[in-house]
Parts: C-alpha cells; sequence; structure tokens
C-alpha cells in the first residue's frame, strides 16, 4: 500500500482493488493517529456491512498506526462485526506492541486474521484457494 500522506482523506483509504480478477478491499490504517483510527474504523464497518455475506477479501495494513485503549476495543469490536462478511482477511504493518494487540483483538473476535510482512505476501495468501 503507498505510505499514507496527509493530503489523502479517510475515504481513499478505504479502496477496492482487483488483483487476479478478484475484488480485495484494502484498509489503510497506516500511519493514522488515534482520531484518524477511530473515523476509519467507523468508515470500514459501514462499508463492510453493505456486502454480501462471506464475501469479502481484506487486506489492512497498521503500518505505523497509533492506538489507544479505546481503539483497540473498536477493532475488537469491528472484528467481530465483519466476521459474517468477510471470507479472508490479511493484515501487515504489525510490529512491537501492535503484535499483542493483535492477539487480543483476534482472540476476542475469535478470527483467524493472519498476519504477513509485506502486501505482496498478504496478496498471496488472500488470492490462494
Amino acid at each position: 500500500m503507498p505510505v499514507a500522506t496527509p493530503s489523502r482523506t479517510l475515504t481513499q483509504r478505504l479502496q477496492f482493488e482487483v488483483h487476479q480478477g478478484e475484488r480485495i478491499l484494502m484498509i489503510d490504517y497506516s500511519h493514522c493517529d488515534v482520531g484518524q483510527m477511530k473515523e476509519m474504523i467507523g468508515l470500514t464497518r459501514t462499508l463492510i456491512a453493505t456486502q454480501l455475506p462471506n464475501s469479502l477479501l481484506t487486506l489492512s495494513d497498521v503500518t505505523g498506526a497509533i492506538f489507544n485503549t479505546d481503539v483497540v476495543e473498536q477493532l475488537k469490536e469491528l472484528a467481530k462485526h465483519n466476521a459474517p462478511y468477510v471470507r479472508k482477511a490479511a493484515l501487515v504493518g504489525v510490529t512491537g506492541l501492535q503484535a499483542f494487540i493483535y492477539t487480543v483483538v483476534q482472540t476476542f473476535s475469535k478470527r483467524n486474521i493472519p498476519v504477513f510482512s509485506s502486501k505482496e505476501e498478504a496478496l498471496k495468501y488472500l488470492l490462494a484457494d
């Protein structure tokens, strides 16, 4: 995913891309502060709720994103909320304390969202049968 820039709006951080004929929702949380994270979580929740059950492939990038306890709670609820809509999910950009947050979110939501070191690896996973 491209590095976030101040000129990118939050809605531009939530885009569908087509890879190998498959539509993937790219969720770019990279370098978001707490306020932006909360807004992005709300936008993501709203968009995903409009999709057909078990229809989505998602790739989230949390590189350099800032979390606090409110954001973690919202991410837990988002992951749980999204479960009926998401067929497969992948995550990139997890480092340091984010690894602990990732474990908490996965445990709460009872979802398996693998972490990858690059967008390319994540896409390969998402596109595999």
